[in-house]
């Protein structure tokens, strides 16, 4: 957790990889790399998403609620995924590694999926359940909003600078649609 709340990571592969460093393991293993995220992939395309996801896009689609998605995702896995699961057609904007020089915590890639939403960043929100998430959002000029049901904390996401905070979905869809 410290390494990426001091900046010294972004991700959780990074640090990953620093401590396979620390505990000795020499060199970064692609192949073990490559085998672990094909494993991921067949549990996560077995799994699909939760019946709270779907219902949420149906229902902000339905309130004409332009979505997009900036993850850390490469754009081939993450088009796969959004096709196995049939949640495509509810995002109008993607932004990946695979379009950006700069990642998150920077802003570009959330201006970046502002524009391509044509909406001003005002009227923008991110949810994010990484400090990355809140900060890129903010620089951004964009509503924060942490989703703590990850690898970090409510307290993490709150010191990152989140404006709201929720613990499900269901929250997001109340904030958002003021039921």
């Amino acid at each position: 957790r410290s390494m990426i709340a001091d900046g010294t990571f972004y991700n959780i592969s990074g640090i990953a990889i620093a401590l396979a460093k620390n505990s000795g393991v020499q060199g970064y293993d692609v192949n073990l790399r490559d085998r672990f995220l094909q494993k991921l992939d067949i549990i996560m395309d077995e799994t699909g998403p939760s019946d709270e996801l779907t219902h949420l896009l149906s229902s902000l689609q339905d309130h004409d609620i332009r979505m997009g998605i900036v993850t850390f995702q490469r754009l081939p896995r993450l088009q796969r995924r959004l096709e196995i699961w049939k949640l495509k057609q509810y995002f109008h904007s993607i932004v990946t590694p695979d379009h950006m020089a700069e990642f998150k915590p920077s802003p570009l890639p959330f201006i970046r999926a502002i524009g391509e939403l044509g909406v001003g960043a005002r009227e923008s929100l991110v949810v994010g359940d990484e400090p990355v998430d809140i900060l890129g959002a903010k620089k951004a000029g964009a509503l924060a909003i942490g989703l703590p049901n990850g690898f970090f904390s409510r307290e993490e996401l709150a010191l990152a600078g989140a404006d709201h905070m929720i613990t499900s979905l269901t929250d997001l869809e109340a904030l958002l649609l003021q039921k």
